[in-house]
């Protein structure tokens, strides 16, 4: 007997072997060791959850005293576990990921992740319904979480995830984040060569731009072309977040399709955090999705620090982008009214409870950083 089980554990060994060997020469292994990296990064806060809370949560006291970390106002039973983050360019869908990561990696949740990584690490650019399992890393028939750029397809995405999985995503002001988008992608290298001097400042370019747009905007779509920008979409440049969110393109500036196109978001999206009012989203956001404080607490990434950051646009230049991106700004006018009110039904502990989130907040992103950085790149911090 002792024979058979040896022979046995041995020929499973071999098997074991050969099949790493096999997969390290493919494109899923090396894939696959991209997206472990990608999972490292997430345990930049794991010694806040997962097996070693407790440990963490005794050592985090003794040192920084830090409060509790359930809320009084927050009666809950059971947590929404599937969650599908649609994220968007240029609005903190990266920190908002982040807190979604390492929500669903705590938990070992199953994650929809892609094998073609050409695009970088959180695309899944047009998601359609001619993908298989094939396209994907560890192929499974349905998926938990899913917190990449997409092009918003809830066709294709009901063919994915757990029926029961909640949509969120991220909404910025279409000023700032138009702002942010244009010095990110480099689109003032469509301009000519005068404003590409130093001490021209982002408002003048801006300005320049939205002078001769469709000019600009085909100049620069060769520029993508010709590889001088490294951006996976030329269309960044003009209803930014509608496009992400799936409205087509040839009806952007077709006022009645638009305002169409987001009832049916605030249909079949379960929450829209707002980038100007983050701390507050994740407190309402918590509350429906019967999470904790430790399951928002969040480092800000891909933040410019405030010195890099421009001066604030004079008004006139802040409605010709709102103009400019005139569906962008009707989907945060309506988003940010729902925000709102789903904070006035909250009730009186809500001012309560984002206080005690920002104490803890500032306790425990002292702690992270203490552990793990003390520098930053300006690469990491541009946004």
């Amino acid at each position: 007997m002792n024979r058979f089980c040896l022979r046995r554990s041995t020929l499973i060994g071999i098997v074991m072997i050969v099949f790493l060997l096999v997969l390290s020469s493919t494109k899923v292994w090396r894939n696959g060791l991209f997206w472990r990296n990608k999972i490292d990064s997430i345990r930049m806060l794991m010694s806040l959850s997962g097996s070693r809370r407790e440990q963490n949560h005794k050592q985090i006291k003794n040192q920084e005293h830090l409060d509790q970390f359930q809320f009084p106002n927050h009666p809950c039973n059971e947590a929404v576990e599937n969650v599908v983050l649609i994220k968007t360019h240029k609005t903190g869908s990266t920190t908002l990921a982040h807190i979604v990561n390492r929500f669903g990696y705590s938990r070992k949740l199953l994650f929809l992740l892609p094998k073609d990584v050409r695009y970088g690490r959180s695309f899944i650019w047009e998601l359609g319904s001619t993908q298989g399992a094939r396209d994907f890393l560890l192929p499974s028939l349905r998926y938990n979480m899913f917190t990449l750029h997409t092009t918003y397809n809830r066709k294709a995405m009901d063919t994915l995830m757990v029926p029961d999985a909640k949509y969120i995503t991220s909404v910025r002001d279409p000023v700032e984040q138009f702002e942010s988008a244009f010095v990110y992608y480099k689109f003032f290298l469509a301009l000519p060569e005068r404003f590409q001097e130093a001490n021209i400042q982002t408002a003048a370019k801006i300005e320049e731009w939205l002078r001769l747009s469709q000019f600009y905007t085909a100049r620069y779509e060769r520029i993508v072309k010709n590889g001088d920008v490294k951006t996976p979409n030329s269309e960044l440049y003009c209803h930014c977040q509608m496009r992400d969110l799936g409205l087509d393109m040839k009806n952007q500036e077709v006022k009645e399709t638009v305002l169409k196109h987001i009832s049916t978001l605030e249909q079949q999206f379960n929450f829209f955090v707002i980038t100007e009012y983050f701390d507050e989203s994740l407190i309402v956001l918590m509350r429906e999705f019967c999470w904790n404080m430790e399951d928002i607490l969040y480092i800000p990434e891909n933040q410019r620090p405030d010195q890099i950051r421009t001066t604030s646009l004079p008004e006139h230049l802040r409605q010709a982008i709102r103009e400019w991106n005139s569906a962008d700004q009707l989907l945060y006018e309506q988003v940010n009214r729902t925000l709102w009110r789903k904070i006035a039904d909250y009730g009186d502990g809500f001012q309560s409870d984002l206080e005690m989130f920002r104490q803890n907040l500032k306790m425990v992103l002292k702690i992270v950083l203490k552990r793990n950085r003390t520098s930053w790149t300006f690469q990491e911090l541009s946004m």
